[in-house]
């Protein structure tokens, strides 16, 4: 009953949480040694571009248990999940965007296109289910929020990826097929599209 209540207790704090502006935002295109919790607060370059530091053996991302929930353990595991929730956006986004990609390649006009694709993936659950993610390193602002920096294996997710996009392109090449077309080829993902070309030692990492 207890682990019962905290799940509810775990979720209901996420979603409350996850139309906050927890600042800071991420940065694209980020410029290592900027990064601020807050002006003149000094932060971790990974506090502000953690999908964007790393090599592209894992999938990071930076969760955030926020400072107003008093039991630590509870903000702990807010901010381990809210960092899963984002890497599997990532993921689910990755899923759509590539599959889109390769059903370009069928040649439909623009308005055929547009209504296949609304159709799968309105009937097609793309959302990735993420496979077992490892806290890469912590640290407090000066608020008591908690910062996290969560990594999943490249690998096992493009595994995922992979599988989800295909169910789509399985049933794409169905509609192609009721619609007289020849279906399409798929192709493996390539890690360099999961991944910025950013590289940076992961091991010189501080939690001030």
């Amino acid at each position: 009953m207890k682990t019962t209540l905290m799940t509810l207790a775990v979720t209901a704090v996420v979603l409350g949480l996850s139309g906050c502006a927890t600042k800071p935002d991420l940065q694209l295109g980020f410029t290592p040694g900027s990064c601020e919790f807050s002006p003149g607060e000094e932060a971790p370059d990974w506090v502000c571009a953690p999908a964007e530091l790393f090599p592209s053996g894992y999938w990071f991302d930076r969760g955030v248990g926020e400072h107003m929930i008093k039991d630590h353990n509870l903000r702990y595991t807010v901010a381990m999940q809210n960092a899963r929730i984002k890497l599997a956006r990532r993921a689910t986004t990755e899923v759509i965007d590539s599959y889109k990609e390769l059903a370009k390649t069928a040649r439909l006009d623009s308005s055929q296109q547009e209504e296949v694709n609304r159709d799968i993936l309105s009937t097609v659950n793309t959302h990735v289910e993420l496979p077992s993610t490892f806290k890469e390193t912590e640290i407090f602002d000066q608020q008591g929020n908690l910062h996290v920096l969560v990594k999943v294996p490249t690998a096992e997710l493009k595994a995922l990826i992979e599988s989800k996009r295909n169910r789509l392109l399985r049933e794409f090449n169905q509609k192609l097929r009721a619609l007289g077309n020849s279906p399409i080829e798929t192709t493996s993902i390539e890690g360099s599209n999961m991944q910025s070309n950013l590289h940076f030692n992961s091991s010189a990492l501080t939690t001030r």
